[in-house]
């Protein structure tokens, strides 16, 4: 994202740059709060997922991994102002503009989600079921 490669190592995140350079110091605060399992990018939105739930680059608001039932984070889109969190036990969407949760799935067949993309007006998942194709609401 902005010719910038991030990483995490140690459960701490770092920053590269083009000139190689590794900045730490930009998420000091929010690397010595959890300790960092995953990074996903969306929409220019940079998601860093831990133990305690979801931070962002844009904002000080964490979700809490309690809203997604602890289980473990395998992908994030940002559609319109919505957050798809596909997790091990469901499909949490999440209203990213007011901050609150607006559904669970956890139909067997949206279980184990792996990867989810936008494919024009359709979410498209796959899971341990294999795709599945949601219509999104406009």
């Amino acid at each position: 994202i902005d010719k910038k490669i991030y990483i995490i190592l140690n459960g701490k995140i770092y920053v590269f740059d083009k000139d190689e350079k590794v900045n730490a110091e930009r998420f000091k605060s929010i690397n010595s709060s959890s300790n960092f399992e995953g990074i996903f990018a969306s929409e220019k939105i940079i998601f860093f997922i831990s133990e305690k739930g979801i931070f962002n680059s844009i904002g000080t608001h964490i979700i809490s991994s309690s809203q997604y039932f602890n289980y473990k984070v395998n992908d994030i889109v940002l559609i319109d102002g919505v957050l798809f969190i596909g997790t091990m036990g469901g499909l949490a969407v999440y209203d990213f503009v007011n901050k609150e949760l607006i559904n669970f799935y956890d139909f067997s067949f949206i279980k184990n989600i792996f990867d989810m993309e936008q494919v024009d007006e359709f979410l498209v998942l796959l899971s341990n079921a294999g795709l599945v194709k949601l219509r999104l609401i406009q």
